[in-house]
């Protein structure tokens, strides 16, 4: 049978906070609710006693608030859920069992964390012992629903400590289920609403876009059905579509937008995705671009030289009258000096051949297939045509100097190189 505590009192503390609350110099925060076993004697049961009061006697266990609830406009209703087991992890808050003797409501100044927490209101059995908290035996909690009313200054401006964990009481979650039903059908009833406008708009713009049409025609169905079954109407639509597009359609003048690949003097090729159906325009002009590019290089590559005399005037005219004229020729044999060299072969420039062939001669071991670009004045281009060993004893070739625009056919045999040049 739970035991009678007599009226709350609110501490000097609590007053002094409520006081600078009615002067609008704070807002009053309620922080948590203590429970002890202080034994109190009747002198200490007192007014003036239990006002000087700054804690509880012999407090046991704190509890955050699950509720707050206005009382009246000076008044509210503050409550906690006394019990042996914490409701979140299970664990034992109480291992021995007690008298609750006495019940402290704390608060502070709202909003500066660094305020100190007072005792605001203490309340102390009127019996020798008040209810008996028993320690947890591991299967069924014990719990005591605790309602404090506390006067306060202005009802609505009061709050409670929001992040204490405290559980939600089966009051409070009856009432929250009950506001969410009805809000819930407050959402229902607003789509109900929604739709019936949806569907006025929808049938107001259809009614628009069919226009007075016979019921026959009033279907895009219907009207396809009816062009398919006049061939006249069906040419007089094309040519009348065909005529709009020329008119308002003509993408002359129609830009388009894209990073650009181009450039006029281009150092290198560039690699140029396939065009592909379905490509927007700027991905298939940024290719354009980049075919641009390449023509460019190709053209760069190709020199300024006429070679319209030479052969049929094309390339491969040119390379194939070239290999012909090397056929039968007979090579000259040259000393090793870079001026009898000169000498020898003559022509200006020839001394940046030598250099080159000399380098080819350093290298020729580890090349398989030729040399490109190998330069004193160059460039120069070439191409081994014969190797006989892999220690570069003996090979001939051909290269080409853009310096001289001359091509050299070369040998090296038994120590020696052999040279002829033509151009």
């Amino acid at each position: 049978m739970p035991q009678p505590f007599d009226h709350a009192i609110m501490t000097n503390a609590g007053a002094n906070l409520l006081l600078r609350a009615q002067f609008g110099e704070i807002k009053i925060e309620f922080t948590r609710m203590s429970v002890g076993n202080g034994v109190y004697e009747e002198e200490e049961k007192s007014l003036n006693s239990l006002q000087e009061r700054t804690e509880l006697k012999s407090e046991k266990n704190s509890y955050g608030l699950s509720d707050m609830h206005i009382h009246s406009e000076k008044s509210i209703k503050i409550t906690a859920l006394i019990t042996n087991q914490d409701p979140v992890t299970g664990e034992a808050l109480i291992e021995e069992g007690y008298y609750i003797n006495e019940i402290g409501l704390f608060a502070r100044e709202k909003g500066d964390n660094d305020s100190p927490e007072v005792l605001y209101s203490i309340a102390v059995t009127s019996g020798e012992n008040g209810d008996f908290m028993p320690p947890y035996n591991g299967f069924n909690p014990a719990e005591i629903i605790q309602d404090y009313y506390v006067t306060v200054n202005n009802s609505a401006e009061v709050t409670i400590r929001s992040d204490s964990g405290a559980p939600a009481l089966a009051d409070d979650l009856q009432r929250l289920y009950r506001m969410v039903e009805q809000q819930n059908t407050d959402i229902q009833e607003k789509f109900l609403q929604y739709d019936e406008d949806l569907k006025g708009y929808t049938d107001a713009k259809i009614g628009q876009l069919i226009n007075g049409a016979p019921e026959t025609l009033d279907t895009l169905k219907e009207v396809a059905d009816a062009i398919q079954e006049n061939e006249t109407v069906v040419e007089a639509l094309n040519e009348a579509i065909g005529t709009k597009l020329n008119k308002d359609g003509d993408v002359r003048d129609t830009t388009v937008t894209f990073t650009s690949g181009d450039t006029e003097n281009p150092e290198e090729w560039a690699e140029v995705a396939p065009v592909e159906s379905g490509e927007k325009q700027s991905s298939l002009w940024r290719k354009v671009s980049l075919f641009a590019k390449n023509l460019r290089y190709l053209w760069k590559l190709c020199g300024t030289s006429d070679i319209s005399g030479l052969a049929d005037g094309t390339l491969t005219g040119a390379v194939s009258k070239l290999n012909t004229d090397l056929i039968g020729k007979s090579p000259i044999k040259i000393g090793t000096s870079e001026t009898s060299f000169c000498n020898a072969a003559g022509g200006a420039g020839i001394t940046s051949v030598f250099a080159t062939l000399d380098k080819i001669h350093r290298e020729i071991s580890s090349t398989e297939n030729g040399f490109h670009n190998t330069t004193a004045v160059g460039p120069i281009y070439g191409i081994l045509l014969q190797k006989t060993d892999s220690s570069g004893q003996s090979y001939s070739g051909i290269a080409f100097s853009y310096a001289t625009m001359a091509i050299v056919y070369f040998a090296y045999v038994g120590g020696t190189f052999y040279i002829k040049v033509y151009g």
